[in-house]
């Protein structure tokens, strides 16, 4: 996994081609890690329309200089590829992976609760979950059109009898019809679990929405994933981020 991370990340250009030109930018004087058994350590990089053109000693990738090339002195510090992870949580992928997607543009499709529920629609439709409780996630409140959470009442729309839950973008927070909540234990007059939040209404009825430690209750409802099936997601998981060059 690491090896093809690399090559797609830096290792495409240890050597520079005959035809690359000169360099946009280089970066001399430091201690380059490449993450490639052929040549794990180097002290420059060169780049070229965005893309590394080249990794070597400061004297191969100074050749590589032009009349307005932008030079860099690292001074001994450490250059690492581009591995940017936004507070992802990769490994809390595994028990959200293959799940209904629902995030807005531009990343997914879902620009208002009619969306979502013909999201959720369609993965009941085709089954799409390997537990009895139908999952969705990656819903943003903030970019649907309604500027609002779903409610449990619009997950009831699209399933009365099946439990559904819908996850927020930010892990925090999801959405649960009336099924769901049956499941989990939130009725009217449960107490909160400690750290989290079941939304209710002014009478006191549950409205589907759950908060912070509240959500943890879902995936605890869920049948225990085998270790072969949890490396196999992760393994796909982890592709996935390197097909985005994470």
């Amino acid at each position: 996994m690491i090896s093809s991370l690399v090559s797609a990340l830096a290792g495409l250009a240890l050597l520079a081609p005959a035809s690359g030109g000169a360099a946009d930018s280089v970066y001399l004087h430091g201690v380059v890690i490449t993450v490639d058994e052929a040549q794990p350590r180097a002290q420059a990089v060169a780049v070229k329309d965005g893309k590394i053109l080249a990794v070597g000693s400061d004297a191969q990738v100074s050749a590589l200089k032009g009349p307005t090339t932008r030079v860099v002195d690292l001074a001994g510090k450490t250059m690492v590829p581009g591995f940017i992870d936004g507070h992802s949580h990769i490994a809390d992928m595994v028990l959200g992976w293959n799940l209904t997607d629902l995030p807005p543009p531009p990343v997914g499709t879902v620009r208002d609760i009619a969306g979502l529920q013909a999201a959720m629609r369609g993965a009941l439709a085709l089954a799409v979950s390997c537990f009895d409780m139908l999952l969705g996630s990656g819903y943003d409140d903030s970019l649907l059109a309604e500027r609002r959470h779903p409610t449990g009442a619009e997950l009831d729309a699209v399933s009365a009898t099946r439990p559904i839950c819908v996850g927020h973008v930010s892990g925090h927070l999801a959405v649960c019809n009336s099924a769901a909540l049956k499941r989990l234990g939130f009725v009217k007059g449960a107490p909160n679990p400690p750290g989290g939040v079941i939304a209710r209404d002014a009478s006191g009825e549950p409205t589907g929405l759950l908060e912070e430690q509240a959500i943890f209750a879902v995936f605890a409802a869920l049948p225990p994933m085998t270790p072969e099936a949890a490396a196999k997601s992760f393994d796909e998981i982890q592709t996935y981020y390197a097909s985005l060059g994470y």
